[in-house]
C-alpha cells in the first residue's frame, strides 16, 4: 500500500521501491486490494512482495521504516545510517479486517503528504 500511495503523490519526482524484512505473502491482501480500488483508485492486485535483501539500500536517500522494530532490524542488520532512516509506528494490518487496512493505508497516506511537504521546504 505504501508503494502505491508514495508513488501516486510523489510521481516520477522520485524512485520508490517497496520492500519487507520479513515476506511471508505471495501477493497484496485482498483487504489492502479492496482499500486501494476503493479509497484511492490504485490497483495493487499485481504487486509481489520482496525481501529487503533484493535492494540496494545504500541508492536510496531515504527508507522508511514502518515501525521501530523494522527501523532497529535495518541498523542492525543492514547498517542502514540513522540520518537516512524514516521512522513512522503504523500498526501491520497483515490478517487484520478491512477496517484496520483502511486505516492504515490512510495514516500511511498522510505521513507520504507531510514528508513531502518537509523535503519540499528543505531543498
Amino acid at each position: 500500500m505504501a508503494a502505491a500511495l508514495a508513488k501516486k503523490v510523489i510521481g516520477k519526482r522520485a524512485e520508490v521501491e517497496s520492500a519487507g524484512i520479513s515476506v511471508r505473502a505471495v501477493g497484496a491482501a485482498g483487504p489492502a486490494i479492496k482499500v486501494m480500488e476503493s479509497e484511492f483508485g490504485l490497483d495493487i492486485s499485481g504487486h509481489v512482495p520482496r525481501g529487503v535483501s533484493g535492494i540496494g539500500l545504500d541508492d536510496f536517500d531515504y527508507i522508511i521504516a514502518m515501525d521501530s522494530y523494522v527501523a532497529d532490524y535495518l541498523i542492525k542488520r543492514y547498517n542502514v545510517p540513522k540520518e537516512k532512516l524514516i521512522l513512522w509506528q503504523i500498526e501491520d494490518p497483515y490478517l487484520q479486517g478491512i477496517d484496520v487496512y483502511r486505516r492504515c493505508a490512510y495514516e500511511i497516506y498522510s505521513h507520504i503528504k507531510t514528508l513531502i511537504k518537509k523535503l519540499t521546504v528543505a531543498k
